[in-house]
């Protein structure tokens, strides 16, 4: 094999490797979900963290030393930027161990739709897709990860019901712990959504 051809696959695969993850199915190969503490499924008290990393896998198109645009506990977080590979980079969110469902805002490059995708963890289906304004800052191009976690035993799960003075409760109780500001958000269960609306700066 001639140089000029050994340097044009180097090449490839080095523009390959640093793609952007656009859309779920790219960021299905790359991102992982966990839980903090607890047991396997992350129960063991009153309340359970999840959290959401990526790395670069054998599928996965992006190094582990580039970053991504942005990522969110959704609804309504605040962005962490340029977020980088691996579990110490890791954004999560504490809730009461009842709540049966999360969501994280995922965002990297440019794109008008995320299209699909789906996981398995901890014996659920976990999806990709929504693509919209999932973090807070006003872009509307973040794909939603809508993650289901298995039942704690003490607990029944929860993804709707409750309507407390400051709303974080029922579909908004992922708002728990998270780093979304309630001075500049006002977020109330509708349905089995959360409704936020946040002052942008």
């Amino acid at each position: 094999m001639s140089l000029s051809i050994v340097c044009f696959f180097f090449a490839l695969a080095s523009v390959v490797l640093g793609a952007p993850l656009t859309d779920c199915s790219l960021q299905a190969d790359c991102v992982h979900f966990f839980f903090e503490g607890g047991d396997a499924n992350g129960c063991g008290g009153d309340t359970r963290t999840v959290c959401m990393s990526w790395s670069e896998t054998d599928n996965c198109v992006k190094a582990s030393n580039d970053t991504v645009s942005h990522s969110c506990v959704a609804p309504g977080g605040l962005k962490t930027d340029s977020w980088a590979s691996g579990d110490d980079a890791r954004i999560c969110q504490t809730n009461s161990s009842s709540i049966s469902q999360v969501t994280f805002g995922f965002k990297d490059g440019k794109a008008d739709t995320c299209g699909s995708s789906s996981v398995s963890l901890w014996g659920q289906t976990s999806t990709c897709g929504s693509i919209g304004n999932h973090c807070y800052g006003g872009q509307k191009t973040e794909c939603l990860w809508t993650i289901n976690l298995p039942v704690c035993s003490s607990s029944t799960g929860q993804t709707s019901g409750g309507n407390s003075d400051d709303n974080w409760t029922g579909p908004c109780a992922s708002l728990t712990g998270s780093n979304v500001n309630s001075d500049i958000c006002k977020c109330k269960p509708n349905d089995d959504k959360c409704d936020c609306s946040c002052k942008c700066c």
